[in-house]
């Protein structure tokens, strides 16, 4: 039985407009200042592919992990807040929320984005209100972060659930590769990266947008 619901930021609640191309960039170009061969990072790539890619690197070459995160994380987060002040809402997205909580589910935000960034971006769109858990990508060490199940884990305990009893809803792979590895249950939305064809290519339900939770979860 569903007794939280926890939600991706970008592409999911909110519509942002991160030039992500450019913050791919500058994160390869940091880990190669970093001492990283430029040869295993792929600007085309996303972030958390060439962070694992850097990470194993470091871990095997004595480079500083944590160190790597830091100066990473500081570039993404200077990159999101150039265009936060644009950010919307999803239609729909709010009256949801509230409707969930008016419901007595637990609700949350479980984002990669920094902190400085998600509440910016929540307040632009209007969706700054109250959840009863909301982790950012530099919250905790960064590793541990989504798509990590520990940042999910992390997410069941503060709301004080089971995490088998969380749904994730998210626009990204990495999205349901947190929830499943962390035993949560996990519904994909076409508002933000994935398409219908993305989905079921890898067999993953989904629905148009929130809007949708509140009758699925009217038939548990």
């Amino acid at each position: 039985m569903i007794k939280a619901v926890v939600f991706d930021l970008d592409g999911t609640l909110i519509y942002n407009h991160t030039n992500f191309m450019k913050m791919r960039k500058c994160v390869v170009d940091e880990l190669i200042s970093e001492g990283i061969p430029e040869e295993i990072l792929d600007e085309d790539d996303i972030i958390v592919n060439n962070m694992a890619q850097a990470e194993k690197y470091a871990k095997e070459n004595g480079i500083n992990v944590s160190k790597l995160y830091s100066a990473t994380g500081r570039i993404m987060s200077q990159v999101e807040l150039e265009t936060v002040d644009l950010t919307t809402p999803v239609e729909g997205a709010l009256d949801t929320i509230i409707s969930l909580q008016n419901e007595c589910y637990k609700t949350g935000i479980l984002t990669r984005g920094s902190r400085q960034y998600a509440e910016s971006a929540l307040k632009a769109a209007n969706l700054d209100i109250e959840f009863d858990v909301f982790i950012c990508r530099d919250d905790y060490p960064e590793e541990e972060a989504k798509p990590s199940p520990i940042a999910m884990q992390r997410a069941a305990e503060k709301m004080r659930v089971e995490v088998s009893e969380c749904l994730y809803l998210g626009d990204h792979a990495i999205d349901m590769r947190c929830a499943t590895a962390a035993g949560a249950k996990f519904l994909g939305v076409l508002t933000g990266a994935y398409t219908a064809d993305d989905w079921k290519k890898i067999n993953v339900e989904y629905v148009e947008n929130i809007t949708s939770l509140n009758s699925l979860l009217s038939l548990e």
